[in-house]
């Protein structure tokens, strides 16, 4: 049995190993310096910041909240909830697609619900950021 062969290729297992094995680390925010929680939200094997969670949840929020008024504002001028939700969604994404009540044209919507799409049109292509900053006061009193 050649001795020296087992024992190259255990100095470079080693060296493999410790290498793969801080290379996962780091992919995971572990250094030699510090250790990011364990529970950490994480893309891709990049840990995101707190703020960067929070803005995240904080977009959704808005989405769903936009989304939430929107189909009740709808649902008010006469359009079935499942339409109007499904339309309130076609706007806020903007993706154009149509179902039920507005599956070939908007036509029959009642001009109170075309100004609602509208504004939600508004909303979904601006961005929600854009949208809340024009419409706090700080914004125009400068």
């Amino acid at each position: 049995m050649d001795k020296t062969a087992i024992k190259k290729y255990a100095v470079w297992a080693r060296k493999e190993l410790i290498s793969r094995v801080a290379q996962k680390a780091q992919q995971y925010g572990i250094t030699e310096t510090e250790m990011v929680d364990a529970g950490a939200d994480s893309v891709n094997g990049k840990v995101l910041s707190n703020d960067m969670t929070a803005k995240v949840c904080a977009f959704l929020l808005l989405f769903a909240l936009s989304l939430f008024v929107g189909s009740l504002a709808l649902s008010l001028s006469g359009i079935n909830l499942f339409d109007a939700i499904f339309t309130s969604m076609s706007c806020l994404s903007n993706n154009g697609l149509g179902y039920g009540f507005t599956g070939q044209n908007f036509a029959d919507i009642n001009p109170y619900g075309k100004w609602v799409l509208s504004f939600i049109m508004l909303v979904g292509r601006l961005e929600f950021s854009a949208v809340m900053i024009l419409l706090t006061k700080a914004f125009w009193s400068k």
